[in-house]
């Protein structure tokens, strides 16, 4: 079987250094061109639609999918592309029952991903085959054993089509390349507010977070802000400062009272002035002063945006890292939402 696929690579015309393959269970062409963020009303022979994508600048070109019926699955190709091995697109296109994708790109970053029932059973890099994951993450040991995964960069991607073959049972005909397939443009589905690990997190059934998840809009960015002032303050202790547990407390959706900014900016300089003093010392001997700086530093940029650096906004200017996986979560699903309500 590795042989078979080593022609069939060879043989076609798409740049080998760069393709995702997606299998899906139960889908004709057009629900899997609708899954991907396509248009089935918009499709065009394959000769049509690489002859559209040349007419973009390099650094604009869309996404694109190819697509064939093979035995019971469709088949999505997708030239330099990659949206089928997002865990967005995959679970979107295994709602007929499952779904495949193999996944590589010159940069050798690359993915074996397997859905069923709207989750990711099992993923792992082809290159690195001993860290899977998902909710059943070795499912497949049996059927990878004899493959030469973690080997030869090709030999690892050629080794993922034949593990495609035997979850789904299809073979990818050697005439392939040759055929006249039909494709579409695609619009980029969005990322998840809400990992799949996250889903059904206690964490998530916070009030304010329910209510930004079911409208993640712009008139919340600032209330955003304020959660996420008060969950880095918590998790890292600083809220015991009377000047950071004052400006939380008095934000309220709004801005920070004149008569408390400076007194949240002294303490800020305070810990600069911290951090400073221990760089004189042993690293060994530094404690967390960084790490609180960072923390205070995070403070004041979500309740005061003119603090923050420039190029920084609501979505990034994080710095802190939260230890409380509850706190990283929310902290993810909110900027998450804060990215959804400004840019789209």
């Amino acid at each position: 079987m590795l042989e078979h696929y080593e022609r069939l690579l060879s043989a076609q015309g798409w740049d080998s250094e760069a393709l995702c393959f997606t299998y899906a269970k139960g889908l004709d062409e057009a629900a899997l061109i609708t899954a991907f963020g396509g248009d089935p009303s918009a499709t065009m022979p394959q000769a049509e639609l690489f002859e559209t994508l040349a007419g973009f600048h390099y650094s604009k070109v869309p996404a694109a999918l190819l697509v064939a019926d093979l035995d019971g699955w469709c088949l999505g190709i997708e030239p330099n592309g990659y949206q089928g091995s997002r865990p967005e697109v995959l679970r979107r296109a295994a709602v007929g029952g499952a779904a495949v994708s193999v996944y590589w790109n010159v940069n050798a970053t690359n993915a074996f991903s397997y859905a069923t029932g709207g989750r990711t059973v099992v993923g792992f890099d082809m290159l690195d085959p001993q860290s899977p994951y998902g909710a059943d993450p070795h499912l497949l040991d049996a059927e990878m054993a004899d493959l030469p995964f973690g080997g030869e960069i090709f030999e690892s991607y050629v080794a993922g089509l034949v593990l495609a073959e035997r979850v789904t049972g299809v073979r990818l005909p050697a005439d392939l390349p040759q055929r006249e397939l039909t494709g579409a443009v695609l619009k980029r589905v969005p990322e998840d507010l809400v990992p799949e690990h996250g889903v059904g997190h206690p964490a998530l059934d916070d009030p304010f977070i329910q209510q930004v998840l079911a409208t993640p809009t712009a008139d919340k960015l600032r209330a955003i802000d304020g959660f996420l002032a008060q969950l880095v303050a918590t998790d890292s202790g600083v809220i015991e400062e009377p000047e950071i547990r004052a400006s939380i407390e008095a934000f309220h959706d709004k801005e920070v009272p004149a008569d408390l900014r400076d007194g949240l900016l002294a303490v800020q300089e305070r810990y600069r002035a911290t951090h400073r003093a221990t760089l004189q010392l042993p690293a060994t001997d530094r404690g967390n002063a960084l790490e609180l700086l960072h923390a205070v530093q995070d403070v004041v940029a979500a309740l005061l945006p003119d603090q923050r650096r420039r190029g920084r906004d609501t979505i990034n200017y994080r710095s802190y890292q939260l230890r409380d996986s509850g706190r990283s979560l929310q902290a993810y699903v909110l900027q998450q939402c804060a990215a959804r309500a400004k840019y789209h």
